[in-house]
């Protein structure tokens, strides 16, 4: 995979470049329009090579102490961009108990942030999603993201775990894939609760300190 993706990627990068360059020297704004429209395509073709690449890659966590709040936090930081807050209201609900638990960060914040962007996008008028943190049990924690977005109809939940299903038009449908190929890595559990039309919720419940180190 590694092989392939480079040998896309060289052609698509000179692409790109004298794609800049044609835009730096017209100035019929339509021409530029164009050209615009032609660099998104290009950088979304790299983007789905990037995720490929994240998908089939075997990668080893990086263990370190990890607090489920502090990553919820900085995780939200990214997703509330000023479009998003206009017809989003973001409510946290974190348990200030919790202790530290032992996880991949970056692998944890990637799986926040496939789950955030999904609840974005199935609100399509005014929404709110909520996100809340707790302890489990004894030896658990747990973190939810709930939407009242569009929900996800009952046959395709069971789905929706699978390499390369999506319902969106545009989308790899590899973020949820990936999203559990991590949780299951830290020996956790990812669940998906939904009502159609009435939103949906994502339970990740992960282990304070998880047994051995595990490749994703």
């Amino acid at each position: 995979m590694a092989g392939v993706a480079h040998e896309v990627r060289n052609p698509l990068t000179a692409i790109r470049g004298y794609v800049q360059i044609l835009r730096q020297q017209t100035s019929d704004p339509i021409h530029q329009e164009y050209l615009s429209v032609v660099l998104k395509e290009i950088d979304s073709i790299n983007k789905v090579i990037q995720q490929l690449l994240e998908f089939s890659r075997p990668r080893h966590s990086q263990w370190q102490q990890v607090s489920l709040n502090a990553l919820v936090e900085e995780t939200l930081v990214l997703v509330q961009t000023a479009g998003v807050q206009a017809r989003v209201d973001f409510i946290s609900e974190l348990d200030n108990e919790l202790s530290p638990i032992n996880a991949d960060r970056e692998l944890l914040k990637q799986v926040l942030l496939n789950i955030l962007i999904n609840a974005v996008q199935a609100i399509s008028a005014r929404g709110k999603i909520r996100i809340q943190t707790w302890q489990y049990s004894d030896s658990q924690q747990a973190i939810s993201i709930e939407d009242n977005g569009c929900g996800i109809d009952l046959s395709l939940q069971k789905k929706i775990f699978d390499p390369f299903f999506t319902t969106k038009a545009s989308g790899t449908g590899l973020g949820l894939a990936l999203s559990q190929r991590i949780i299951n890595a830290h020996q956790g559990d990812i669940r998906v609760a939904s009502l159609p039309g009435y939103g949906a919720t994502f339970t990740l419940i992960l282990p304070i300190n998880p047994q051995g180190n595990q490749t994703v």
